[in-house]
């Protein structure tokens, strides 16, 4: 299991008008989220930079929006068939990069869970 240590970039001796929670990266270990709505179709999006691969409850999920520069976005549905007590654990799948410089490497900025209505 790998540990999430918190990180943040840096541009343009912060002149950089860049939403904030992009500065930052983690990969969390997990993620839960109980009480969810077995009726309801939830998405997963995230942005970051480059490669994220999430899994709910361990099956791996697969995009239908796929953005790979900072600020771009990835959506995820999440199958219903994952969630019928109402509770997820969302977990990332490590990316490797290796040779890559670390100013490029994948990371995670924002995570949300959407209830569709």
């Amino acid at each position: 299991m790998r540990l999430s240590i918190p990180g943040f970039m840096w541009w343009d001796e912060g002149a950089r008008r860049t939403r904030l929670s992009w500065i930052s990266d983690q990969w969390p270990v997990a993620l839960r989220y109980a009480a969810l709505d077995p009726n309801a179709d939830y998405i997963l999006r995230t942005t970051g930079n480059g490669d994220c691969f999430p899994r709910v409850n361990d099956v791996r999920l697969e995009p239908t929006v796929y953005g790979k520069e900072i600020g771009d976005v990835k959506e995820f549905p999440v199958p219903k068939k994952l969630y019928p007590d109402g509770v997820i654990t969302l977990t990332f799948d490590p990316v490797l990069e290796p040779g890559l410089n670390w100013r490029v490497q994948s990371r995670l900025t924002e995570v949300w869970l959407i209830k569709k209505k």
